[in-house]
């Protein structure tokens, strides 16, 4: 009995030493368990964190490589366009050299027209040669129309065309050729319409002296009886000297050909509404010849002079007004 007491009362001290190492291996189990933890959330948060990285550099990537697709095809549209423009210029400076050789043979063209036209030119008579010019408020305004009541001189010898020079000869200008003018016009006059007029066909024979040349065909050809027939132009900036500095000279040329007639010459000068104090004079080498005053249907006054018998000689004219009212513009 006294033993079974001692073996009881020495058994908490055989027992305790266990539950104290089983208690601190729980523990130690339980800080592990904490630490396994904590590093795995740490390390999935880091995992996640290098995806995310990693995700935003791989869209970076591709952005980088779509714009450095997009560069190329920039630059590959650069390379096809200056090929482009390479071909183009040399299209257009193939077309420019064209363009001048076209010019060029033109102007030889018009140029041996002319010469042809001068060398087998016809005696011509004019019984009426009518020159009106008139004059614009501005240049597009410059028109001229010149009439004409023409004959053969020998009948055996018909005028099938007749060569004319038109234009001033006192002024530089960049026309040069009849078919640089506006509203350009050549016909006939028909006695018993209709039609009233008869368009006839005509060709450029180039520049020489500040004037242009013209070739007008006549069908049929005129013989011994007269026929009317006229050309009208506009030739731009023709009286550019006279609304700007308030004077100017038109020279007409009779003395070009020997194998033209005229009976008579008459010049016009139809002043624009705003003109003040119009006068026009014959040069001092042209014959004592007065204007006749007059309004022309449109209003406009108007100087005519009329020479009988004109000859081959060259006349100037010199106009002059005192400036522009606009009270006179219409």
């Amino acid at each position: 009995m006294a033993a079974s007491v001692l073996t009881l009362a020495a058994a908490p001290d055989r027992v305790g030493p266990p539950i104290v190492a089983l208690g601190g291996l729980v523990v130690l189990l339980a800080l592990v368990s904490w630490f396994y933890w904590a590093a795995t959330r740490s390390s999935r948060r880091d995992a996640a964190a290098r995806s995310a990285r990693l995700a935003a550099l791989l869209s970076e990537n591709r952005d980088l490589a779509q714009q450095a697709a997009d560069a190329q095809r920039a630059r590959d549209q650069l390379v096809d366009l200056g090929t482009a423009n390479r071909l183009l210029t040399d299209e257009l400076d193939k077309a420019r050299a064209d363009v001048t050789e076209t010019r060029d043979d033109r102007d030889r063209y018009e140029a041996a027209l002319r010469t042809m036209a001068e060398r087998s030119r016809r005696p011509v008579r004019h019984e009426l040669q009518h020159i009106i010019y008139m004059i614009g408020e501005t240049a597009s305004g410059d028109f001229v129309t010149e009439w004409y009541r023409t004959m053969a001189v020998h009948e055996t010898e018909p005028l099938l065309w007749h060569h004319v020079d038109v234009g001033l000869t006192n002024q530089a200008s960049t026309i040069e050729s009849f078919r640089d003018l506006e509203h350009t016009s050549v016909f006939e006059v028909v006695p018993n319409p209709p039609p009233p007029v008869l368009d006839l066909d005509y060709l450029s024979t180039g520049r020489r002296d500040n004037r242009v040349g013209v070739l007008v065909f006549f069908e049929p050809e005129i013989g011994m009886t007269p026929r009317e027939w006229r050309l009208t132009y506009c030739w731009p900036g023709m009286w550019d000297p006279l609304r700007n500095r308030l004077r100017d000279t038109s020279f007409v040329r009779l003395g070009e050909s020997r194998k033209v007639h005229r009976d008579v010459l008459v010049v016009s000068f139809v002043f624009p509404f705003a003109a003040v104090n119009p006068r026009v004079r014959l040069g001092p080498s042209g014959p004592n010849v007065r204007p006749g005053w007059k309004a022309d249907l449109s209003g406009r006054r108007t100087a005519t002079f009329e020479i009988r018998d004109p000859g081959h000689e060259d006349y100037d004219w010199i106009l002059e007004i005192e400036g522009f009212s606009p009270r006179g513009r219409r």
